[in-house]
């Protein structure tokens, strides 16, 4: 790994730890301005296209050649990036939170940082290993043996707020919406940062990986963060989108127009959202239970741009239709359910996790679209563009 990769991995670690904290998702608590600022500062260092140079100079002081990072498991890295960071900012003359606020301080529920800060005009490194070196030798320059992974001690849960593995790659961006985050190119990376912050009430990853997938389609087909003047949606968050999210988010209390969301606020909406929308599905669990992620895409996508009224009728028109092709002795083979009018929607999405499980995720996702394409006028070019996107055709792209 070189030096740069090592740094950019170290530092999104660092950062996942920091947005860990509950003061970073929680818009009523007093200091949660303050966070988000760190934090954002911490991104730009991270994630922006110059190196910040407080950063990159005190990584490589402290992390030597980027095979050093390699030896390091996931707690250890995330306790060096966040170190790491929090120097630099402070560097900065940010105004630190409470718990950040001097040096060496770790916040409430985070584990003491691995390396110590280099002593005033002493270049050499001064972290855990090299003191346990100078009580050895009677050197406090003595060179820094190779680094170990920590061994695993029995019984030990992740620290509530961190994430119990590293953050998952960064996807690219679908290809029909390259030109809209070409103006703004931290925003794609910042949003699945924020999507991998999310966590339960325990701490644990909230999010599964098509959960992660489906927001990341919808956030990019939505352009981003950004005001629909059409629908005054942000981010695709209407203003009742977010009273229904905030019945079961509680961090978005205090938070009353979709438009001052932050990027990592409409993330808890997105979450929200879904938790309101798919309650009558089963809850957000029916979403995993899909075999193919694209399939899951379009049903939620469905419901996210056409609301929960018209939503689920085109995703049961569609699965209708194509139940219409296939004979009834195909249909008891499969199991599926009749799907009258009145039909419930767990009848929708069990016939839906069925046609999945044999293969005919793409006969699924052929059949919503045009029933999609049917309700949206043609004079309507970028909702039709979305609306085929999610078709998943080798022509629309990842």
């Amino acid at each position: 790994m070189s030096i740069h990769d090592s740094r950019t991995s170290i530092g999104r670690a660092g950062l996942m730890s920091l947005m860990g904290d509950p003061r970073y998702t929680d818009a009523n608590h007093p200091e949660h301005d303050r966070v988000v600022d760190l934090i954002r500062r911490g991104f730009e260092m991270v994630m922006g296209e110059a190196d910040a140079a407080d950063f990159t100079t005190l990584f490589q002081n402290a992390a030597g050649g980027g095979e050093r990072i390699d030896l390091m498991n996931s707690d250890a890295r995330a306790d060096f990036g966040r170190n790491l960071l929090l120097q630099a900012i402070r560097a900065e003359g940010a105004t630190m939170p409470s718990g950040f606020d001097r040096e060496g301080v770790a916040a409430p529920g985070f584990r003491t940082p691995l390396a110590a800060p280099r002593a005033e005009g002493n270049p050499a490194r001064s972290g855990p290993a090299e003191r346990q070196t100078a009580q050895r030798t009677g050197d406090p320059k003595a060179p820094r043996p190779p680094l170990k992974p920590p061994a695993p001690q029995p019984g030990t849960q992740a620290t509530p707020g961190k994430q119990a593995s590293p953050a998952d790659p960064v996807p690219p961006i679908p290809a029909y919406k390259h030109d809209v985050f070409q103006n703004k190119p931290r925003e794609w990376p910042r949003w699945h940062l924020a999507l991998d912050g999310l966590t339960d009430d325990r701490g644990q990853k909230s999010l599964s990986k098509a959960e992660r997938f489906i927001y990341g389609q919808i956030f990019a087909a939505e352009g981003g963060a950004k005001k629909n003047d059409a629908s005054s949606a942000f981010g695709g968050v209407t203003d009742g989108a977010l009273t229904d999210a905030k019945k079961s988010e509680s961090t978005l209390g205090r938070v009353t127009r979709s438009e001052d969301l932050t990027v990592e606020q409409l993330a808890v909406a997105y979450r929200g959202y879904f938790k309101a929308v798919l309650k009558n599905y089963g809850g957000r669990a029916a979403l995993n239970k899909l075999a193919d992620q694209k399939t899951a895409a379009t049903f939620s996508d469905t419901l996210f741009m056409h609301g929960r009224g018209l939503g689920p009728t085109l995703v049961k028109r569609g699965i209708n239709k194509l139940m219409d092709t296939l004979t009834a002795e195909d249909k008891r083979k499969i199991g599926l359910r009749p799907l009258p009018d009145a039909s419930d929607r767990p009848d929708t999405i069990h016939n839906l996790q069925r046609l999945d499980a044999v293969g005919l995720g793409p006969a699924v996702r052929d059949a919503i679209t045009e029933q999609r394409l049917d309700v949206t006028d043609k004079t309507e070019k970028g909702k039709r563009a979305r609306i085929e996107h999610f078709r998943f055709s080798v022509k629309s792209g990842p």
